[in-house]
């Protein structure tokens, strides 16, 4: 997704082809840069403040999670495809979503009919998706910034429906910082830092895992 907006800013399109929900979508590139760069720092560096629960800052969260989702199933489809030049990707790709949901609840990818645990090798998007599913559920718990309505109610109603969904007045009009383009620039590539120093590491921890499992999978 960081890939994505730098290549809007080198063609100068305002055009990122990013999808989501209206709260992350109708972002400007600087400011879904900062969003993401947030969003990055808050999921993988445990000395980054918490960020606050608005609209933007969950939608965005679920463009990334969507993402990925997206990613995999996509790995299905084109699953073989002898133009792939880099198959241990997907694999490594499938085992770090095993590897999330095994530390969430290694029981959740149990079926209760017998079937066999969810590998990396698995090839139906059903069991994928239930496996995003999980990971969604454990860092967020409900979708209001998917409620587009919400502030289309009169504001008596809406405060009413947010007191009673615990939502904070702020959640839906709050709006991200927008900053200049060498800032955005710099945001993007800081986060692209530390994601690239995260998989680094883990893509060390996945393949040296496979080498002990023949059955490329972290589930034993």
């Amino acid at each position: 997704m960081l890939e994505w907006l730098l290549n809007a800013y080198e063609l100068d399109d305002d055009y990122d082809g990013l999808m989501g929900y209206p709260a992350f979508v109708s972002q400007t590139l600087a400011q879904k840069a900062w969003t993401l760069h947030k969003i990055a720092f808050c999921l993988l560096n445990k000395e980054t403040p918490v960020f606050s629960l608005t609209a933007y800052s969950e939608a965005t969260l679920d463009a990334v999670l969507g993402n990925v989702e997206t990613l995999i199933v996509s790995d299905i489809e084109c699953s073989g495809n002898e133009d792939d030049d880099d198959p241990e990707y997907w694999y490594l790709l499938r085992r770090a979503i095993l590897a999330v949901v095994n530390i969430i609840d290694p029981e959740l990818l149990v079926e209760d009919d017998g079937t066999p645990p969810l590998t990396a090798e698995c090839s139906d998007v059903e069991r994928w998706e239930t496996a995003m599913g999980y990971i969604f559920s454990s860092i967020m718990w409900d979708k209001d910034y998917a409620d587009v309505e919400l502030e289309d109610m009169p504001p008596e109603v809406s405060k009413e429906v947010k007191n009673f969904l615990g939502i904070l007045d702020d959640y839906c009009t709050a709006i991200p910082y927008d900053p200049k383009m060498d800032e955005a620039v710099k945001l993007i590539n800081e986060a692209q830092g530390l994601c690239k120093q995260v998989i680094t590491r883990e893509e060390k921890i996945l393949r040296n895992q496979g080498k002990s499992d023949k059955s490329n999978t972290l589930f034993p």
